[in-house]
């Protein structure tokens, strides 16, 4: 038996334990991150190979999540732009070795609590290999299991499978209850030889008339170039427990993969005759099992309403995604995806008080089962961690349990995340230790968003957006061509933050002449209702005839593009624009687009630079910079080399081009500036 005592134990080494386990660390907590598999990365590590996404993913604008999670997806997009998931294992593996109040604990399974007097006072479980016996106390403990296995041997109640309509007053959800859940999936990967390689199907595999009467229907479509995530409709296990049945799910699974695999070499109607499988998953990514019953659910009405919560510590955007449970054996289509805006979730849904030194998340949070579909993606979860983990330092530093978070520590825990990075809708920084809050701020010089010059075009051959801060005069100018005489017509939206498939609260129609020409400004009518600020989005209707000219120039918050796709483009657009980009952004109490870009940008010269100076010295206790990662597009953990277009998923190239290569902070002291901190 081996005891190990520690402020926090976090069980479970997907997105959610990573973040909950190094925020938690982060705050000065002893932390053990207990991980029952032999790789961190849970559904996104080369074991399963889903690719992380969320709200960015989903059509939302300037949304994808950062943080503890950010910093990982942005570590891993520099050392590894390839995106090989074998490499996001050792980004994962490397930072969480760096953190010295971070103990990992791989292999090691779960499987009994301690309970006393409501609370646990340990966990114990077996390390696979090593034959031996863990016994971990905590202070607090977070679930990140996904299966809610630590809720449910401390006793927490859970539900699984769909509510009925009338249980939370929600309109997607059945008229009764039922059972049945989203299932598993397995992946695999493919590479091209040189030479020509046969295929010889296990005896278990499916046939190949079996495999015919399973694809072609519901987007269920093979070919020989499909590989990675294009196959997550690989799905199986909804009718099954998600967990008692796991094995019987695998082996099913694995007769599919090894069938479609057979079909594509030996039916004869692929070119497929180089290509072998270079990786087949092992271990069944699991979409869906128990959710916990917190002390607030998070229903459809809750992320359709946007409803804001005092308590509201991180965020989800991903579609309400939802799979039929017959999986690849059924009649209908293999997903419905219904875009949401970005929305937030309590922390009142990451614990339930009938174990107060137990928080949870991930997969197995409070929600409806509706609203599960939108929070169970990866990046949503990683968020939910960060949360978990912030909030549990918060309770061990003030000696008391979750049943302590009351008003005044939710706000200080609020305060916490919004350091590190977290974006919590409609909540802006109001922290009184923070000096920057209050400091003359000054700089060499910003970026007065002047349209730069023409350097490409996009069609408007399919309905098209434009999103742009609302100017503090309406003077919108876009820089358009036609081939003819034409009209062009559209619909106002305001939102706090954009999105191409809900562009917010309707501001009225617009149709506007336009003569042919090439290199026109046309001047965009205003809107037929005011909005005080947000993002203005302009959907257009399709018209051949127009081309949008765009910039090479990137100006964070102004974008355009086809409604159904990801590959955005910088506008010719003027606005009148004179402190969109100014200094004072800094110090708003927003550290990323919300309501309005919320950063600076420097004019054009060589070194630019930005100071605060206070009226009285201060005492400088640390410096935290935010700088811009262009969140516009998806940090993914690992992609395929090729990936279908369904995905409507663009690949970046490189690190992004706002992001600062180098910066160096000096501070003035006794007299003269002095570098304090530099790196290249």
């Amino acid at each position: 038996m081996h005891t190990m005592n520690a402020d926090i134990v976090v069980v479970g080494g997907g997105p959610a334990g990573i973040c909950a386990a190094i925020a938690a660390a982060r705050q000065g907590m002893k932390t053990v991150l207990a991980n029952n598999r032999p790789v961190l990365g849970g559904n996104s590590s080369s074991e399963i190979r889903v690719w992380t996404r969320g709200a960015t993913g989903a059509g939302n604008l300037f949304a994808e999540e950062m943080g503890v999670w950010g910093e990982l997806k942005l570590r891993n997009l520099y050392a590894n732009p390839d995106a090989n998931a074998i490499l996001w294992d050792d980004v994962l593996l490397d930072r969480s070795m760096q953190e010295e109040n971070l103990t990992v604990l791989h292999n090691l399974h779960v499987t009994r609590a301690t309970v006393q007097e409501g609370q646990i006072t340990e966990l114990g479980g077996w390390q696979l290999n090593s034959e031996r016996e863990y016994c971990l106390c905590g202070k607090i403990y977070i679930d990140c299991t996904g299966d809610g296995t630590i809720g449910k041997l401390a006793g927490v109640a859970y539900h699984v499978g769909k509510e009925a309509s009338d249980t939370y007053g929600e309109t997607f959800a059945p008229e009764h209850e039922d059972a049945s859940t989203q299932g598993n999936t397995i992946l695999y990967y493919i590479k091209k030889s040189d030479h020509k390689v046969d295929f010889i199907p296990p005896s278990y595999a499916f046939d190949i008339d079996t495999v015919e009467n399973l694809i072609n229907r519901g987007g269920r479509v093979v070919n020989e170039s499909m590989e990675g995530s294009d196959y997550w409709w690989f799905e199986y296990g909804g009718r099954l427990d998600t967990i008692a049945d796991i094995q019987e799910i695998g082996l099913e699974l694995r007769r599919l993969v090894m069938g479609v695999w057979n079909y594509i070499k030996n039916s004869g109607k692929f070119s497929a005759d180089n290509q072998t499988l270079e990786w087949v998953g092992t271990y069944p990514g699991k979409r869906e099992s128990r959710r916990m019953v917190t002390d607030y659910v998070l229903t459809q009405n809750d992320i359709l309403e946007r409803r804001p919560f005092s308590d509201g510590v991180c965020y989800g955007g991903w579609y309400i995604d939802r799979h039929p449970s017959d999986g690849f054996g059924s009649e209908l289509e293999s997903c419905e995806q219904i875009p949401v805006q970005v929305y937030e979730i309590p922390l009142r849904s990451l614990y339930s008080n009938t174990v107060p030194n137990l928080l949870f998340a991930g997969r197995d949070i409070g929600t409806s089962n509706i609203a599960f579909a939108s929070t169970r993606i990866m990046n949503t979860c990683a968020l939910s961690g960060q949360a978990a983990g912030t909030a549990a330092a918060w309770c061990v530093a003030n000696g008391c349990s979750i049943s302590g978070i009351n008003d005044d520590a939710a706000t200080m825990i609020r305060r916490s995340l919004l350091r590190d990075d977290m974006l919590i809708p409609n909540c802006k920084n109001d922290d009184p230790a923070d000096l920057a809050r209050s400091a003359m701020i000054t700089a060499s010089s910003w970026s007065e968003a002047v349209c730069g010059k023409a350097t490409g075009e996009t069609s408007v051959a399919d309905d098209s957006f434009i999103t742009f801060p609302m100017p503090e005069k309406w003077d919108i100018r876009l820089l358009v061509s036609a081939t003819g005489k034409t009209t062009l017509s559209g619909q106002y939206f305001c939102a706090d933050l954009p999105s191409r498939y809900k562009p917010g609260d309707s501001l009225g129609s617009m149709t506007l002449e336009v003569l042919a020409g090439q290199q026109q400004w046309i001047a965009m009518p205003k809107p037929e209702k005011d909005s005080a600020d947000g993002f203005i989005t302009l959907v257009l209707k399709e018209n051949t005839d127009i081309v949008i000219h765009t910039e090479s120039t990137q100006r964070t918050g102004i974008l355009c593009g086809s409604v159904n796709s990801p590959h955005y483009f910088y506008p010719c657009l003027t606005a009148g624009y004179e402190r969109l980009y100014a200094p004072q952004n800094i110090v708003n109490g927003y550290n990323r687009p919300w309501l309005s870009p919320n950063l600076w940008i420097a004019g054009d010269e060589a070194n630019p630079w930005v100071e605060l100076e206070w009226a009285e010295p201060q005492r400088i206790g640390e410096v935290r910079l935010c700088f811009n990662p262009d969140l516009s597009r998806e940090i993914p953990s690992s992609r395929t080399k090729t990936w279908d277009e369904s995905h409507r998923f663009a690949a970046r190239e490189g690190m992004p081009p706002e992001l600062a290569r180098s910066f160096r902070i000096e501070a003035y002291h006794k007299e003269s500036w002095k570098t304090v901190a530099m790196e290249e």
